[in-house]
C-alpha cells in the first residue's frame, strides 16, 4: 500500500530501498544460524541506498519518459527487431545507448521525466543476499570503482569483517583450530 501511495500519476515516482541481508558466510554461524525469515536487524544488513532496482511507476509516465530517448535506445515492437534496430556503433562502452541501458530504468526517469522521483526506506522489502557482478568497462573509470565499492559495502558490518580478519588470523597462527 505505501508504495501505491507513493507512486502519483504525472508527478511522482517511487524508488523504494529495500533491506539488503549482508554475506551468509561471513554473518552467521554455528552459533547464530541463518533465519528462514529475514528480520530487521542492523547485524544482519542495512538498507541499501545504492540499489535502484525496486520503482514503481505509471505505464503513461514511463512512455513519456521513453519517447524522449526514442532516438538514443529505439522502441522495439518485436523480440527480433531488437539487433536490427541496434546499430552496431551503438554498442561501444562509451556511447549513449550503453549508458542508457547500463544505468537502467531510474535513471531514464532522472534524466527524462518532469515527474518527481521519491527515494524512501521499506521495510516491508527484505532482499536475501545476492552476489552482484561487475562488469569493468575500459572508459567506465567511475562506474567500476561504483561497482567495486558496493560489493564490498554489502559484505558485512565492519565489526564484523574486523572479527573475520582476526579469525583468520588466528587460524594461520594456530593452524590446529577451526576456521
Amino acid at each position: 500500500n505505501r508504495v501505491r501511495m507513493n507512486t502519483v500519476l504525472d508527478f511522482q515516482v517511487f524508488s523504494a530501498i529495500p533491506f539488503t541481508e549482508y554475506h551468509p558466510d561471513i554473518i552467521y554461524n554455528e552459533n547464530r544460524p541463518q533465519p528462514p525469515e529475514l528480520d530487521i536487524n542492523k547485524n544482519y544488513g542495512h538498507y541499501d541506498s545504492t540499489n535502484f532496482k525496486h520503482i514503481s511507476f505509471y505505464t503513461a509516465d514511463y512512455l513519456k519518459a521513453r519517447k524522449k530517448i526514442e532516438d538514443v535506445i529505439p522502441l522495439v515492437k518485436y523480440d527480433k527487431d531488437i539487433w536490427k534496430l541496434t546499430p552496431k556503433s551503438q554498442l561501444a562502452e562509451d556511447s549513449p545507448y550503453y549508458l542508457y541501458t547500463r544505468n537502467g530504468i531510474y535513471n531514464m526517469f532522472v534524466k527524462n521525466s518532469k515527474a518527481h522521483i521519491l527515494r524512501a526506506v521499506e521495510p516491508s522489502l527484505r532482499l536475501r543476499h545476492s552476489l552482484e557482478t561487475c562488469v569493468y568497462c575500459r572508459n567506465q573509470v567511475e562506474f567500476n570503482d561504483y561497482c567495486t565499492r558496493m560489493q564490498a559495502f554489502n559484505l558485512a558490518t565492519r565489526s564484523q569483517l574486523g572479527r573475520l580478519i582476526l579469525d583468520y588470523q588466528a587460524h594461520v597462527a594456530y593452524p590446529r583450530s577451526e576456521f
